[in-house]
């Protein structure tokens, strides 16, 4: 019983942006999470096209075009969306094939979002070993900034600070298929 009560009072709790955790995969999904993954901040943008050849197989992803990808998190068509997950105990990382419940989720309804895309810089930098890459793994720097996160209650919060981290983006955890 005293369980469900506080994963009820945590789940009225505001996100406490305290992120050390930061990381990326795909295209692009980028997120920050504290040191025990129970507030993960995630960030999806579609970076790539993903076309349907014959038989509704899925085509090689064309590249993530290099440069400055400027998106308004208000608007839903913008391509890109932002939200808090928070979990009752240790979440987990949102590249991986496993999801765990969350007690609440608060999702972006302000704030500014940058994407710039760069070439890797090293030739270490590649396919992560595990991992399945699409088309070719690229930086992306990620500034999220003047965000508003709006909860299950309808509270709303701001990012205190802007938040700008560098992600390997292009690439997903796993075995290859």
């Amino acid at each position: 019983m005293f369980a469900l009560i506080a994963l009820l009072i945590a789940a009225q709790a505001p996100p406490t942006f305290d992120y050390t955790i930061l990381g990326g995969c795909d295209d692009l999904v980028a997120h920050a999470a504290n040191t025990t993954w129970s507030e993960v901040l995630r960030i999806d943008v579609a970076l790539m096209s993903r076309r349907l050849g014959p038989n509704l197989t899925l085509l090689p992803a064309e590249p993530a075009p290099p440069g400055i990808h400027e998106y308004d998190l208000a608007d839903a068509k913008s391509g890109a969306r932002s939200s808090i997950e928070l979990f009752g105990r240790r979440g987990v990382s949102p590249c991986g094939d496993v999801r765990l419940p969350t007690i609440a989720i608060w999702k972006a309804v302000a704030g500014r979002l940058t994407v710039t895309v760069r070439p890797l810089e090293a030739p270490s930098e590649r396919c992560p070993p595990t991992s399945r890459c699409y088309g070719r793994v690229y930086n992306a720097d990620v500034k999220l900034t003047d965000a508003v996160f709006e909860g299950p209650n309808g509270d709303r919060v701001r990012l205190p600070k802007p938040l700008e981290f560098t992600v390997l983006g292009g690439y997903r955890y796993g075995l290859p298929p």
